[in-house]
């Protein structure tokens, strides 16, 4: 009995299956709706009103396993219309949205977005706090929580010594809790600084504290501080300030920049007629108002102040020239002060002759941008006033041109950088003509000054005491001051007459003259060609004495050291030094 049991089950199964395809089309479209009300309602979490009204040992809660057409009605109307393929469901625990309708994005983060505002019931203060006290240092250090305002500004006049004075405070209480020990004048910036976020403040004047609102203050009673005492006040100290205007700001859109800057409670007012503008405010903010409008009043200004360059390593004169070179300006218009004087007496006529109605264009300069320049040659320092533009092409050209050429700088406080004043005397040369070859060649310190007076012959040096040795060697070498009496010996195979004119045509130049003398170059000792001017008393002489085979030299020591090495190379002088080889016996 038992073995053939199976195959009444499967026999059973294979008639259910057969009965069911025999249904009709209307049993399985119903079938398919129930199934999909089925896994919606499982899916949504829509209660399972037929599982709780007594079928729940039937097989899906259902008679005969299938539901009847009122059980389909049931379940539409608790679920809804089945939602078409690709269109959102009802969500769970919200509202369907409206056809057409969408629901703003921020909505979402409004209802995340939360704050905990400040409760207004007064909270339960502790007297004790506001016992404390100044220590013997005159600090003092507190902790408020929920103190009235009352009481925190009489204690306040009470620790410091004033008289309170008011008729309004705020409303609320303050908590605040200090760290360290602080004293008297930062503990009532610190209250300022509550009180100022409150639309209060206090003000101080000698013994008298009072506290008023910002927006019903007098402006009288606000203490007035220049604007570069504003480093010196407190942050939070509620003051008035006057700023000067600069030039190139409008009045209406200065008011406007500096209100960018300040606190709602601040006031300004233009005050047009001195051009400037008065600031009510936390010093704070007024620290911020002052270095705007200075730095606006110096980008307005620093195209009229001159600019000092001091030259370490150059002359400013030198620097001056290659800076106009660089700018596309003659250096040559550089004008002294009296030829700035003449022009001065021209722009007045020129301006005279504009008043009469006569064309000056022609007299007025029109080439090259307006840059003016002045040495200083005691300081070495160059003073220019140029357009922001120029300027900076100047500072870069006097940076690449004064470099130290012996790796020193000039003016260094030591002793050999010491400047004195010294004379240096010339006999034949021109001091103009020394003064050119010093600066030309003589590597000078910047700060050397040369002047020269023709008439003495003399050149006033105020020079350290290297450039007085380079002076007074180059006075050596182009004038005849270092010049003595040379005698060179010659051997008796070289004929005197004959080398002395090879080495005058080599030094100095032969002159024609018309002279038959066979031996134009003998003059003996003490002799006088008398063809020299006297203006070339002083300059490089040489005599030949034929009678004893020898050359006589006026020359200095670096003439006398090439004449000699001349000879010695030529073989014709009589010993290594041209000294006399004769021998006393």
């Amino acid at each position: 009995m038992a073995a053939h049991q199976p195959t009444t089950t499967l026999h059973a199964a294979t008639q259910g299956r057969a009965s069911i395809s025999s249904s009709s089309p209307l049993l399985l479209k119903t079938l398919a709706i129930a199934a999909i009300a089925l896994i919606g309602a499982t899916t949504l979490g829509v209660p399972d009103a037929f599982a709780r009204d007594g079928r729940r040992g039937r097989p899906g809660g259902f008679p005969g396993g299938r539901p009847s057409p009122e059980d389909i009605a049931r379940m539409q109307a608790a679920q809804g219309a089945v939602q078409p393929e690709g269109q959102p469901g009802p969500q769970p625990g919200g509202e369907k949205p409206k056809d057409g309708e969408q629901k703003p994005e921020g909505e979402k983060k409004a209802e995340e977005t939360k704050t905990v505002k400040r409760p207004t019931e007064k909270p339960k203060a502790d007297a004790a706090e506001l016992k404390a006290k100044p220590d013997k240092d005159g600090m003092v250090q507190f902790n408020f929580r929920g103190q009235p305002w009352t009481d925190v500004l009489e204690w306040f006049a009470g620790v410091a010594g004033y008289s309170l004075d008011w008729q309004e405070l705020p409303a609320d209480f303050l908590n605040l809790s200090t760290q360290r020990r602080h004293t008297i004048a930062e503990t009532r910036d610190l209250l300022n600084r509550h009180l100022l976020a409150r639309g209060f403040t206090m003000i101080l004047q000698g013994e008298m504290l009072t506290v008023v609102k910002t927006d019903k203050i007098d402006p009288s009673l606000v203490p007035r501080i220049e604007a570069d005492d504003l480093d010196d006040q407190s942050p939070y100290d509620f003051v008035r300030t006057r700023f000067p205007i600069p030039d190139t700001m409008d009045p209406a859109k200065a008011v406007e920049d500096v209100k960018l800057l300040l606190s709602p409670a601040a006031k300004v007012t233009p005050l047009l007629a001195s051009k400037q503008l008065q600031v009510i405010d936390a010093v704070a903010n007024l620290r911020d108002v002052r270095d705007l409008l200075y730095g606006e009043q110096l980008v307005a200004s620093q195209d009229v102040r001159p600019k000092p360059f001091m030259i370490r390593h150059r002359r400013a004169d030198y620097i001056a020239d290659q800076v106009m070179i660089v700018l596309g300006l003659d250096p040559s218009s550089r004008k002294s002060p009296m030829e700035l004087q003449i022009e001065q007496q021209k722009m007045q006529m020129a301006m005279q002759m504009q008043q009469q109605g006569k064309d000056v264009s022609a007299m007025m300069k029109k080439d090259g941008p307006q840059v003016f320049m002045a040495v200083d040659k005691r300081r070495n320092v160059l003073l220019v006033n140029a357009p922001p533009k120029e300027m900076a092409m100047i500072e870069r050209t006097i940076k690449e041109f004064d470099v130290s050429q012996t790796g020193l700088a000039a003016g260094d406080g030591s002793e050999s950088s010491e400047l004195s004043m010294r004379q240096h005397a010339t006999v034949t040369v021109d001091p103009d003509a020394v003064i050119t070859a010093l600066k030309d060649m003589g590597d000078l310190d910047p700060l050397t000054q040369l002047q020269s007076d023709d008439d003495s012959k003399t050149i006033f040096a105020y020079a350290t005491p290297a450039d007085h040795a380079t002076i007074e060697s180059m006075i050596g070498r182009l004038d005849g001051t270092g010049r003595g009496l040379k005698v060179v010996w010659l051997s008796r195979r070289t004929p005197a007459d004959q080398v002395a004119g090879t080495i005058k045509a080599l030094m100095v130049g032969e002159k024609k003259k018309e002279d038959n003398n066979r031996n134009r170059y003998f003059y003996g000792w003490g002799g006088d060609d008398g063809g020299d001017d006297e203006e070339d008393s002083a300059a490089f002489r040489i005599q030949a004495d034929v009678e004893n085979n020898r050359l006589l030299l006026w020359a200095n020591e670096d003439e006398y050291a090439e004449v000699t090495t001349l000879l010695k190379e030529l073989g014709a002088i009589a010993s290594d030094t041209g000294s006399n080889p004769n021998k006393w016996r």
